[in-house]
């Protein structure tokens, strides 16, 4: 090949271009590695910083609104496109205008935040503090130095500020949320608390605390309580707070519940509180009560001062217990009750130490009373609609007393008085279809109703000591003091019969006697267990009917007395007539089966039977024993007793003859007048003896003598008394005994003895051997003998000659 000049400088030409591109390579290379090494330094030595800037400002608006600035003392933008930002205040101001606070605004700030623009998330590294409607800073400076000065709890105890501590915050630019799954704690205006995990959005203002939740009241003179819930949640643009398995603890109650609903004041008390859900609320003295729903309204100082249960409430105590449908409770300042209204299906019962008390109506009105933050007592019971107090006192002996006590009316008030377990019920009023029933230790009955009821019951006049027990029971109590029953009285009595000391059999007991009374209106007495009864009252007991201007009834004993226009009625046996009294007043002995029935004012009382009849100024009358004695209380008296006894009718035929004149009517009633009549029914053949001197007058004549003796027609078994047959029988024959004189139309005769048969009208006249009987008469004379025998209405005169003497005869002749 051939070497030229020029094909030399080619070659040179390329070499140095060979050279220029192998030098630049060199250096590129050189430089990349350079370049690569200062790259990866930073990251190896723990700096991933592109720019570091002082007194860091951003914020976002939608609408000319501002939603959120974020203030920093320096920013530092790192190589991954975040920003750590030192001492930060992030002011949210949120979406939602609150018509209470029209610059509300909040705050996160903190030491240190991680803000990640692209995503729109801030992170806090570290402890951080949120502050719930803090003031507004438009300075950058001032909000830090704010911040700083929020840090302490003294100077975040501003108004309407709620200060949050936390860690591991994150807040989520694009939704306005922050939120941390670490504990907390808060405080505000004189609450404390702490949780575990929180959300928070500033576009509603509502707090979210997950769990674990705790609330504690520190504001000065309030009560202090503790609230416990599985989680809360505070919506502070409606002043709401929910609480989800909540628990409520103060020195004078707790409350449980699924749930709490309250109403916030501005300063973040509650005002209002609504419990849902196995609602139980305990009471400092123990006291419970559960119902599924419950509100209350709350005092500047966390006192109730209003509660509403509905939907079945239940209250228990250690000596009281009840249930309704609703209860309304009204508190005192102090938090003390003052009225309770219970509604719907009504039931409780408490016990004192002197007794037991139930109470059952449709609604219940309680009025209580106390002195400062002293207890209350109940102090009034009024309970409407089906309305029943029943009370039981303690200290009965068994056997004796009444074992309780019911009053009932459409409307009752209780007055209580007494303290704790020591209240009993002093006073008692009701209206429409009033009862009071007692029911004794021994299963009798006292019952009574009537229109209007006052009652008083009795103050325990003995307290059972702690550790009383059956081996000694206390003083008896007889709970009824006194009352009144006006408007369509009617009581019942019911009476066990005394128990026998040896029953000869089981079939030998005695049943129970019962007695109904009516009037317009009913006075009871408990300590004497009498009644007064007035206004056309009447008494009906075991065929006995008395009506009278007034009737007194001792309810235990059964006796009664009566005043005024008495009027009785005695049913007899079967197919008699019942016996009837009239009378001014009256006594009954029940236990006897006795009365005695008085005249006023020189009146008798009057007995009659059938048409017999007896009138006195005081008639006594056995049931028991059949007998009846008519007399006088006044010793000089005589001739008060007034008899009308119905004749015997003779069953055989008239007597007839040529010398025997029939018997003229004698009207078939026999008068009697003395001044003491006994009558005796409980003979095979009853009797009537008169005495006291008697007369004795019917159509067959009259007779005067000491002692008359009327004997009633035998029975038709003559072993049987005629019960029930008081003065009901026809008389059958009459004896006339001591200074005898009879009375006949044209004749008259004496003698100590006489016996009368009333149904054939025969006479028996006889007398003493010193003293004979005398007739004397138009068509015979004067007879005397033994014993003279002669006929109602027949001239003849049989004379009886005494044994050795003759009869003697003066026989007057006519000119």
């Amino acid at each position: 090949m051939q070497v030229t000049i020029e094909r030399v400088r080619r070659w040179l030409v390329v070499i140095a271009l060979a050279v220029l591109v192998l030098l630049g390579a060199v250096f590129g290379y050189a430089r990349y590695r350079a370049h690569r090494f200062l790259t990866r330094l930073p990251k190896q030595l723990g700096i991933d910083v592109t720019s570091e800037t002082n007194g860091f400002t951003w914020s976002q608006s939608v609408k000319g609104k501002t939603l959120f600035t974020i203030h920093a003392a320096k920013a530092i933008q790192r190589h991954d496109g975040k920003t750590t930002l030192h001492d930060v205040v992030i002011i949210l101001y949120g979406r939602t205008v609150d018509e209470q606070h029209k610059e509300r605004t909040d705050r996160i700030y903190g030491n240190e935040f991680e803000y990640d623009q692209p995503n729109g998330v801030i992170r806090a590294v570290g402890e951080v503090h949120i502050d719930l409607q803090a003031p507004g800073a438009t300075d950058p400076h001032a909000a830090v130095a704010a911040a700083r000065r929020a840090g302490s709890q003294d100077e975040s105890q501003e108004h309407d500020v709620i200060h949050v501590r936390t860690s591991g915050l994150v807040f989520l630019q694009k939704l306005g949320v922050a939120a941390t799954d670490e504990p907390l704690d808060f405080h505000a205006n004189g609450v404390d608390g702490d949780a575990r995990g929180a959300d928070y959005d500033s576009d509603t203002g509502v707090l979210i605390l997950r769990k674990d939740v705790k609330l504690r009241s520190t504001r000065p003179g309030s009560e202090s309580a503790t609230v416990f819930a599985n989680r809360a949640e505070l919506d502070r643009l409606q002043h709401k707070a929910v609480f989800n398995v909540a628990h409520f603890q103060s020195p004078e109650r707790n409350l449980t519940a699924d749930n709490v609903f309250l109403d916030l004041r501005d300063n973040g008390s509650p005002q209002h509180a609504r419990a849902e859900g196995h609602v139980v609320m305990i009471g400092q003295d123990g006291s419970r009560v559960e119902t599924p729903h419950a509100e209350t309204n709350l005092s500047e100082n966390n006192q109730p001062q209003f509660l509403k249960m509905i939907d079945g409430v239940r209250y228990t105590s250690e000596t009281a217990a009840s249930e309704s449908r609703a209860v309304q409770v009204k508190f005192n300042k102090f938090g003390r009750a003052e009225t309770a209204d219970l509604s719907g299906s009504v039931r409780g019962n408490e016990t004192s130490v002197v007794e037991k008390r139930s109470v059952s109506a449709d609604h219940v009105n309680l009025h209580f009373s106390s002195v400062g933050k002293g207890p209350a007592s109940l102090r009034e019971i009024k309970a409407t609609g089906a309305a029943q107090v029943t009370t039981t006192p303690l200290a009965t002996p068994k056997g004796s007393g009444p074992a309780s006590t019911v009053l009932s009316a459409d409307t009752l008030v209780a007055d209580l008085d007494g303290e704790g377990k020591l209240a009993h019920i002093t006073h008692l009023t009701g209206e429409g279809h009033t009862a009071m029933e007692q029911t004794l230790a021994d299963g009798g009955l006292r019952k009574s109703t009537s229109d209007h009821l006052d009652a008083h019951l009795s103050a325990p006049s003995k307290v059972l000591p702690a550790n009383a027990g059956p081996k000694k029971p206390a003083k008896q109590e007889i709970p009824l003091e006194s009352a009144v029953q006006t408007g369509n009285v009617v009581i019942l009595d019911r009476q066990m019969p005394a128990p026998a000391k040896k029953p000869k059999s089981s079939s030998a007991a005695t049943a129970a006697t019962e007695s109904h009374a009516t009037a317009a209106r009913a006075e009871f007495d408990g300590p004497t267990d009498r009644v007064v009864l007035t206004g056309s009252p009447r008494i009906d007991s075991g065929g006995t009917n008395i009506v009278a201007d007034r009737i007194g009834l001792n309810r235990s004993t059964g006796d009664a007395d009566a005043t005024g226009n008495v009027k009785g009625s005695y049913a007899s046996e079967p197919g008699r007539d019942p016996m009837h009294v009239l009378a001014a007043s009256a006594e009954f002995h029940h236990a006897a089966s006795s009365a005695s029935f008085f005249g006023v004012n020189g009146g008798n009382a009057r007995l009659w039977q059938g048409s017999s009849m007896v009138e006195a100024p005081v008639i006594d009358l056995d049931q028991k024993t059949q007998t009846l004695h008519a007399h006088t209380d006044h010793i000089d008296a005589k001739n008060t007793v007034h008899t009308s006894l119905l004749n015997q009718v003779s069953s055989g035929p008239p007597k007839a003859s040529a010398t025997v004149k029939p018997r003229p009517a004698n009207g078939g009633v026999t008068r009697i007048v003395a001044s003491d009549l006994l009558y005796r029914g409980d003979l095979p053949q009853p009797t009537a003896v008169f005495s006291g001197g008697a007369r004795v007058q019917n159509g067959d004549g009259i007779i005067v003598s000491d002692v008359v003796t009327a004997t009633m027609k035998p029975a038709a078994d003559k072993t049987t008394p005629q019960a029930g047959a008081m003065m009901a029988g026809a008389v059958d024959h009459i004896v006339a005994e001591g200074a005898v004189h009879l009375q006949q139309t044209g004749r008259s005769g004496t003698g100590s003895r006489l016996t009368y048969d009333v149904a054939e009208g025969d006479y028996v006249l006889s007398g003493t051997p010193d003293a004979p009987p005398h007739v004397t008469d138009a068509q015979h004379g004067q007879v005397t003998g033994a014993s003279l025998l002669f006929h109602a209405g027949d001239d003849s005169v049989v004379i009886v000659a005494a044994p050795g003497k003759r009869v003697r005869a003066e026989t007057r002749v006519k000119r």
